[in-house]
């Protein structure tokens, strides 16, 4: 399969299983909630989500695994690829000990601290064990899932993840018969499947991928990678604690009421910001394999273009949800909280504002030279935690904290097309006018349009409807006749007929 037909083929096929996944979460969630109760349920989220603070490891080392595997298969040096995965199965191994040991030790203070009933003890305990044994296997099977998107068998990790969340729904279901405590049940069953599933991973890489002897393992590459996880850290861990801090501030000069608000808003955003970043996984593979074939003006090109897709990917759903978020969450949430509407939709702003540029990031990471960037990046977006302190101490209104991401995110912009200008040698100047004006100019285009139609119309389902197959169809008409330039749109109509003549041979 050609590299254009591989791109076209891996969107596909991680558009309909982040469409899939989203889905079947949004509503295992409401089961879940529904049968562990508020109280087990938000025993279950603290102890997950304080764990999963430490997800930001995860990102980096995945990050550095996928592009140190791509480069070598640019460069097509099969030593040096076992070298880099040899290396990665160490640090994979070595780095989830590690977590689950100091995780279980500081579990002991962690566990004494929360309020729970004393008659809950034995099953937070038991929940808590299950989410240290899970983060292990995550962290372990990181070379594994790493090598199977740097190889592009991107329908392999969607296949794995979409099965993952429909056990979660059997779970979830599950729930409802169970005579069993639901909450040790529920913690059980779950680490299972995150067990399997990485297990899995091993096994597709054992049999279809590569073993790597014990010779070809290098410290000096593994020392090398290790640095490189270091700094690729930064970014998620300062969006960790912008967030994070965010939603201490908040609390300060608000109370729970807002931290509510905020929480919900973080849940749905979230969930598109994940749809855009997993799609983008489709194309950054291919970014790096050409910076290892020594082909820079590839990389820029296809950087280019990853911030034209990212940036459409995102606003197609973004920009009629924003548009009728006070329904949306109508239909979600029995009760919305104050300031819900505002924080959603000033959150999804900062998410579209990002991805402007966020593709460039690619070829920057697929470079190498990212500890400046990183550290630049990463600052730009704490600086918004004490910027949003003075203006709510100044008596500004609670929004201003979140407004100060969308204004760490046009700053960061102007960060990324430095460095890309820097590192890649982007020429800024016709980056701006071939793709920024492109895609500014159809998101107003599209949002004036909207905003006369939606007047026409009273609140409810049926303008929910209309509002949101116009916004699709412009999306589409923007992105074949204003956002694509000539090539770039030849370059996808081929690679989809392509893909889709070899759908039909296949199925005759």
């Amino acid at each position: 399969m050609q590299s254009s037909q591989k791109v076209a083929f891996n969107t596909f096929v991680m558009y309909a299983k982040v469409l899939i996944t989203v889905g079947v979460s949004l509503y295992s969630t409401r089961l879940i909630l529904s049968e562990l109760g508020t109280d087990d349920f938000g025993i279950f989220s603290l102890i997950s989500g304080v764990v999963g603070m430490l997800a930001f490891l995860n990102i980096s080392v995945t990050v550095a695994v996928q592009r140190y595997l791509a480069y070598t298969i640019g460069e097509k040096s099969r030593e040096r690829y076992e070298e880099v995965y040899g290396a990665a199965i160490k640090i994979g191994m070595f780095l989830g000990l590690l977590l689950a040991v100091v995780i279980e030790l500081l579990g002991i203070f962690f566990l004494d601290s929360l309020d729970f009933a004393p008659e809950r003890t034995w099953a937070v305990h038991a929940v808590f064990h299950c989410m240290v044994v899970s983060t292990f296997f995550s962290v372990w099977a990181i070379p594994y899932e790493a090598a199977i998107v740097a190889n592009e068998d991107i329908y392999v990790i969607s296949l794995i993840y979409t099965v993952e969340s429909l056990l979660k729904l059997a779970i979830a279901i599950y729930l409802i018969y169970t005579p069993y405590d639901k909450l040790v049940i529920y913690g059980v069953l779950l680490v299972l499947v995150y067990v399997s599933s990485n297990i899995f991973k091993k096994f597709y890489c054992n049999r279809y991928g590569c073993r790597p002897s014990a010779k070809s393992i290098n410290r000096k590459t593994m020392k090398e990678m290790a640095k490189f996880s270091g700094w690729t850290s930064i970014e998620p861990l300062s969006v960790l604690f912008s967030v994070q801090g965010v939603a201490v501030l908040l609390n300060l000069f608000g109370g729970t009421v807002v931290n509510a608000a905020y929480g919900i808003a973080n849940q749905v955003c979230g969930q598109m910001n994940y749809f855009s970043s997993s799609l983008l996984s489709a194309i950054n593979p291919q970014i790096i394999k050409s910076e290892g074939m020594n082909n820079r003006e590839r990389t820029i090109r296809l950087s280019r273009f990853a911030c034209k897709l990212s940036f459409f990917l995102l606003s197609f759903f973004a920009v009629p949800l924003i548009m009728e978020m006070p329904f949306v969450l109508s239909i979600w949430l029995k009760d919305v909280p104050e300031y819900t509407v505002l924080f959603c939709r000033l959150i999804l702003l900062s998410f579209v504002v990002s991805q402007l540029a966020y593709g460039l990031q690619g070829g920057v990471l697929a470079v190498g030279r990212i500890k400046y960037y990183q550290i630049v990046t990463g600052m730009v977006k704490v600086m918004s935690l004490p910027a949003a302190y003075f203006f709510l101490k100044a008596g500004f209104p609670l929004f201003v904290a979140i407004i100060m991401f969308v204004a760490s995110e046009t700053l960061n912009y102007f960060v990324r097309l430095y460095f890309a200008k820097k590192e890649l040698g982007l020429q800024v100047k016709n980056f701006l006018f071939g793709v920024t004006l492109r895609l500014m100019l159809s998101l107003t285009i599209i949002v004036l349009v909207l905003y006369f139609v939606k007047g026409q119309f009273f609140f409810g389902f049926h303008r929910l409807l209309i509002v949101s197959a116009l916004s699709s169809v412009l999306w589409f008409l923007m992105f074949k006749f204003l956002i694509l330039d000539k090539t770039e749109y030849a370059q996808i109509r081929k690679a989809l007929l392509d893909f889709i003549i070899r759908i039909m041979d296949r199925v005759r």
